[in-house]
């Protein structure tokens, strides 16, 4: 977590405190779980592609090394190693654009949660200012009294 980001999180974090509704309380959880969820995708993908190397090396070990196997031995080996490196290849991609689509859903739980939070620590000084407004006229209204 970087330096912007631990700020944003203090500052979320005194807000949930003056909150009295609970609302930003469960747009933390929600982007809390959006958060667990970027990592497990990340965690997926980088097995994935550890997976699709494991097999790379093994095909490259099998073709150089394996030589003195028969070849009907060697050829279900290699196709073994074929589908496995090709499902993890297909499954990188997927867990990729299910990783951008879990990202831009947390940007916007962020986003929704720091209007809430401008909402929230716009709403005392907004009903103080409507307050005072309310009690000092305005000048025109003054010559019209006067």
């Amino acid at each position: 977590m970087n330096d912007h980001e631990q700020k944003q999180n203090d500052l979320l974090a005194r807000c949930i405190r003056e909150d009295g509704s609970g609302e930003l309380q469960r747009r933390e959880d929600r982007i809390s779980h959006a958060e667990r969820e970027v990592r497990c995708v990340r965690r997926a993908m980088w097995l994935m592609a550890l997976l699709a190397a494991l097999a790379v090396a093994g095909l490259g070990y099998s073709i150089i090394l394996l030589h003195e196997l028969p070849p009907s031995q060697t050829r279900i080996i290699n196709h073994i190693l074929i589908v496995v490196g090709v499902a993890a290849l297909i499954s990188f991609v997927a867990f990729g654009g299910f990783w951008i689509f879990c990202r831009h859903q947390l940007a916007a739980r962020r986003e929704e949660c720091r209007r809430v939070m401008m909402k929230l620590l716009a709403g005392p000084a907004a009903d103080a200012t409507a307050t005072s407004s309310a009690e000092i006229p305005a000048p025109q209204d003054r010559n019209r009294a006067a």
